[in-house]
């Protein structure tokens, strides 16, 4: 990710133990998470990667210029044997929106 521009951060169990400073356990991928509104330039930072998303509680293929709106915010990027999953955020400019409750914001 050191390239890609826009914001991201880690999610899931690694940001926890990143705030925690140390490995609270076997951790068997990676989760990011970007703004909605950057679910294009995601996929053309990481080209040649294949791309899915969990649609009704299935894993499906997420078509090249597909526009994901919610309820779908849980993406995977995968390329032989590294998978990264992409969890979509809401936002209205420079806020961030938490998806379950549009009150919870952040600058």
């Amino acid at each position: 990710m050191n390239g890609f521009r826009l914001p991201w951060v880690i999610a899931g169990g690694w940001s926890i133990d990143l705030y925690l400073g140390k490995v609270t356990r076997d951790h068997s991928d990676i989760e990011i998470a970007i703004l909605r509104d950057h679910q294009l330039a995601i996929r053309e930072y990481l080209t040649g990667w294949d791309y899915k998303k969990v649609q009704g509680g299935k894993i499906i293929t997420w078509s090249e210029n597909e526009i994901l709106e919610l309820p779908i915010h849980e993406t995977y990027a995968e390329k032989v044997t590294e998978k990264i999953e992409i969890l979509l955020n809401e936002s209205n400019k420079d806020w961030w929106i938490y998806r379950r409750d549009f009150r919870i914001q952040r600058y």
